[in-house]
This record gives structure tokens, sequence and C-alpha cells, in this order.
């Protein structure tokens, strides 16, 4: 043994500083391996609580042994530390929630199949305890928890907040200033999450490291989902997200309160529609759209389009309960054409290159960005529009070709509202 007991003793007791550290992971398992069985037996009777029954102990060990891993143990202590009552606990039923991790790719959260693999027969009590746990964000159910006002549980919650928030003030007050200063310069390094620094990071493997995390931002497509829920939980889960992160007047009562809640979205819904960075036009999409705008001018058309003072026309979603804005709109023709800039998938791209794609700025996915501009031309649609879509990836290909087929879409329509 290249370590002596008391070393990885101290290792272990330790976990909660390395346990994210894989590399001293693997070697503290390594070593843990090379334990007999006794040994194991003395090291987790000093480490794990006194009124865990030896035979937890010994399933533990064997985890360990099993797997080479000292995360399955700690794994397996936790659920069963986790568990309400003493009876809930069944023989083989961790070893049945590890297969099923398995099958839904290793991340497993709160559904109703997780439940029913951790917690066999038990599981819907399991349910309802998460369900009724406290959420320190929530302000009505914090409000009802400590009896207090609405405006004093928001300040609890706003503490809260500041409290957990990743600043150099919060890491000094838990590691002290050396220690603090260090780890809060590490949690930097680690947020930057930008195409250079995994360059930098990782050479010439950044490419497939950047993909994996822009894939693992993508929570809220519908393949996404279903590859982590399952099909029939996925598709409710994408429904229900998609639901809570739309900008409504629900989504901000049950943010805000009901007091707050209104006025917030009440504004919200001014400085959308008014303040000067929004609904303006990109100057990509100005390249297309000032020649259309000279023809307009010289037969006399309106149009309406994000430049200067003026914002673009927006439309309201009664089902999102959301408005949704356009880049240009001819009122007398009823045309609405969008430019898509590169913020969407280019419909250039093959089958491989659009199951890759990632928004450079959200992280989500082709399918999921296509999914809200179907919404958007749908919504047009619905009020009676006529709705055209141009990427500008199919512009810079040949910009004189699309800027005549919108003048001569443009001349098509009116001459039909004239007849």
């Amino acid at each position: 043994m290249s370590l002596p007991i008391v070393s990885i003793y101290n290792w272990w007791s330790k976990s909660y500083q390395w346990l994210k550290d894989e590399a001293t992971l693997r070697q503290v398992s390594r070593e843990l391996a090379k334990l007999t069985n006794q040994q194991l037996e003395t090291l987790t009777s000093e480490i794990l609580p006194k009124d865990v029954p030896r035979a937890i102990k010994e399933q533990a060990i064997k985890y360990i042994v099993i797997y080479k891993h000292i995360s399955y143990f700690h794994s397996f202590i936790a659920y069963y530390l986790d568990l309400d009552k003493p009876k809930h606990y069944i023989k083989g039923q961790y070893d049945k929630y590890l297969k099923f991790r398995k099958t839904v790719g290793g991340r497993v959260v709160n559904t109703p199949e997780c439940f029913k693999a951790k917690y066999g027969p038990y599981y819907e009590y399991y349910i309802n305890r998460y369900n009724n746990q406290k959420n320190p964000y929530d302000i009505e159910a914090t409000a009802k928890r400590h009896n207090i006002s609405e405006k004093q549980a928001i300040n609890l919650v706003n503490k809260h907040k500041k409290s957990t928030a990743g600043t150099l003030e919060n890491f000094i007050a838990r590691y002290g200033e050396i220690e603090g200063t260090k780890r809060f310069k590490k949690f930097c390094l680690k947020s930057a999450h930008t195409e250079d620094k995994f360059k930098k990071r990782y050479g010439s493997k950044w490419k497939e490291k950047w993909d994996t995390y822009c894939a693992s931002k993508d929570s809220i497509s519908l393949s996404a989902c279903i590859k982590r829920y399952g099909k029939i939980e996925g598709t409710r889960v994408h429904s229900q997200r998609i639901k809570d992160s739309s900008v409504t007047l629900k989504t901000f009562i049950k943010k805000y309160g009901k007091v707050r809640g209104p006025k917030l979205y009440s504004d919200y819904i001014i400085v959308k529609t008014n303040h000067w960075s929004m609904g303006q036009a990109t100057h990509q999409s100005m390249d297309f759209f000032k020649p259309i705008i000279t023809y307009l001018r010289h037969i006399g058309l309106e149009y309406w389009v994000g430049q200067g003072r003026k914002k673009e026309y927006f439309l309201y979603c009664d089902e999102r309960n959301c408005i949704r804005f356009y880049d240009f709109y001819i009122p007398r023709l009823k045309l609405m054409i969008e430019f898509d800039g590169e913020t969407h998938p280019s419909p250039l791209l093959n089958e491989k290159e659009l199951k890759s794609w990632r928004c450079f700025i959200t992280g989500i996915s082709a399918q999921a960005r296509l999914a809200e501009d179907e919404h958007k031309s749908q919504l047009a649609k619905k009020h009676g529009m006529i709705f055209r879509r141009i990427h500008v990836d199919q512009f810079k290909q040949n910009p004189e070709k699309w800027i005549l087929k919108a003048i001569k879409l443009i001349d098509k329509l009116r001459l039909n509202y004239e007849n």
C-alpha cells in the first residue's frame, strides 16, 4: 500500500472539499481498493454515523470493491440516510436504481420513474415529500412558512439570494480571505464558458468539449427532455418548461407575488415595447431592407421597421400571454418579413450540422430554436398576415436575388390589393 491508512482516512473524512476533484477521487478509490475488508470496516466505522447498521456498512463496502470508485460508497450511504424510515430500505433496491440510471444516460432527476426505481413501493411517499420541500426562492411559500407579509418575504428571499451568490465577499466569508480569494478566482475561471476559454483549456479537443457543454445547456428542447426523462414524462416536462419560462403575467405573479408581480409585468411590457435597445433591426438585416424601403417610399407605401426611434411591429399571443416582434411589416399589404441572423440555424446546413448546431448566445439546440420560429410564423398567419422568412446565409449568397424577390412579391400583393 503506497499510502498509510491514516492518510486515506484524512482525505476521506474531508470528502466535501475534494469530492469534485476527479483526480483525487480516483487516487483515493485506488488506495481503498487495496485494503482488506477488515481495514475497510475499520475506516467506515470511523467515518459513518454510529446508528448506521452493520449490514448497510457491509453493502457500502461492496460498492467500493465492485466498482472500485468511492463515489458509489458515498451515494449509497447518502441514499440510506435520506430514507425517512428504516423499513423503507429494501435490499437490492439501490442496485435497481443504478441500472435505471444507466438506461437514461447516467444523470437522473426527480421523475416518477426515477422515484419508482429508487424507492420501490414507497415511491409515492417520497414524491409527496419532494413536492412539499421548502423552496427558499418561493415568495408566497416563504410568507406562509414564516407567517410574514409579502414584502418581508421578498426581503428574506433577496437576503438568501445574496448570501448564496458566487461573489468574492461570500467566498471570503465561507473560507477565509486567502482560501476564499483563491477559490473565487478558480470559480470565475470555471464560469467563463466561452469558445476562446475552451480552446486555451482543451487545445485540439476544444470543439468536442464545447459541443458537449452546449448540449448540456440544452434543457428545454423536446429531444433533450425525452432523452433525460423518457418519451411520456419528457413531453410533459418540455410542455411545462415552455409554459414556466414564458414571460407572462402568471409567471411574474409566481415569481414576485400577487401584489408586486402585476406591476412588474406591466413595467416589463412598457420597456419591451418602448425601450431604445428593444425592437431594433440589426445592421445585417438593414442591408436587405434598405433597398426595399427606398422602393416603398417611391411607390408611397407605409412600412414598419425597427430603425431610429421607431420600434419593430409586434403581435400579442393569447395562448402564451407574450408578445412577438417582427423585423419588417407593410400594414397595407399585411406582409411580414423576418430576417434571421446567426442566432438562428441556417437552412443551408445539412442534417449532421443541424443536429450539432447551438445558439452561440443561449446554447439552445436547432430544434428548440426552429420550434420558436415556427410559433412566431404561425402567430403571424393566425392574424391574417402573409409571412416570409430569409436567413443571412441565404442573403449573402445572392443579395440582389433576394431583394428583387421581395420587391416582386410587394408588386404582386399591391396589384391584388388595388384590384
